[in-house]
């Protein structure tokens, strides 16, 4: 069966709500599921950045799959708000730590003499990239940003249009 595909966002749970409370418990578990969670959090193929960001997302699915069987609480949905308004955070700032990135390097180039058709190409190569991410939400957001900060570098100049269509008209 293939693995499903998931945001990295879906792997965002946090260690404290938006008032900034948190609780830290403390429980013993088996060897053999310390290691399993070691295994998940070492391989690479998910986002967590500590074995507790594991544990979060663990439990946070667990109660889901609890109250999904027998509601029991009426906090969940307010959890998930919660959950949903952090993850959303994280989406920003990961855009933002992208486009700052981006930035240094366009102006790095366009420092240099003779560098804006380099620039523009890059910025066009990034455009197509962002066109092919999964998630619909993360291109508008790539999209909007990219339009916003260099937009005016993804048009071809002025003159270049010009003559490509004067070769056009000449060619009919």
């Amino acid at each position: 069966m293939p693995a499903q595909q998931r945001d990295p966002e879906d792997f965002v749970v946090p260690g404290r709500d938006l008032n900034d409370r948190s609780v830290r418990i403390s429980l013993e578990i088996p060897s053999l599921l310390n290691q399993a969670v070691n295994d998940a959090f070492n391989s690479g193929k998910f986002p967590f950045q500590t074995k507790d960001g594991v544990f979060r997302w663990c439990l946070y699915h667990g109660v889901k799959t609890l109250e999904s069987t027998e509601h029991f609480s009426g906090l969940l949905p307010i959890l998930d708000v919660m959950v949903l308004v952090m993850q959303m955070r994280w989406r920003a700032r990961t855009c933002e730590s992208f486009f700052e990135k981006l930035d240094k390097v366009v102006l790095q180039l366009l420092a240099s003499e003779f560098q804006e058709q380099r620039v523009r190409k890059l910025l066009e190569s990034i455009r197509e990239l962002i066109i092919c991410m999964p998630s619909s939400r993360d291109r508008g957001l790539y999209l909007s940003e990219l339009r916003q900060r260099w937009g005016h570098l993804l048009t071809p100049p002025a003159e270049r249009i010009t003559e490509a269509g004067k070769r056009f008209r000449d060619e009919l």
